[in-house]
């Protein structure tokens, strides 16, 4: 069986409509489900202009209480930015508010300009940011 999903990066060319952006891009969820479709992956990026997600978390709670049946993805959740026990806290609770929807994705890397505007260097990435997945407890809806 062929699976179906939708991947958005919520961009948009004019900075100044970041606001007017994210009413526009969350009834593309609510569609999604209509049609049928399996997947929503979603993106994040701090300080940039290439996408106006700031957070995978905040915007994955908005689509699960916009949509009933949907797998919620994250692609990725960048864990360096964030404490991981807070990391492991918030997804815990956006896939008990999905009833087990959410496919969690993390990475390690940042643009260097988030980085930078963190103050943080690849280095200090604490090796235990790949135990998110197991400490959670998330599995695959495959």
């Amino acid at each position: 069986m062929t699976k179906w999903g939708i991947f958005t990066l919520s961009q948009i060319p004019d900075q100044t409509r970041r606001v007017e952006v994210f009413y526009a891009d969350l009834p593309h969820f609510d569609l999604a489900e209509n049609l049928g479709h399996d997947k929503v992956r979603i993106a994040e990026h701090l300080f940039s202009n290439y996408d106006v997600v700031t957070s995978a978390q905040v915007y994955a709670a908005a689509i699960t209480q916009r949509t009933k049946r949907i797998g919620i993805d994250t692609a990725v959740a960048v864990v360096p930015i964030y404490h991981s026990l807070r990391t492991a806290s918030d997804f815990a609770l956006i896939n008990i508010l999905s009833r087990g929807r959410l496919d969690f994705g993390i990475g390690r890397a940042c643009p260097a300009h988030a980085e930078r505007a963190m103050r943080l260097a690849a280095e200090r990435v604490p090796p235990y940011v790949y135990a998110h997945h197991a400490l959670i407890g998330l599995r695959s809806r495959d």
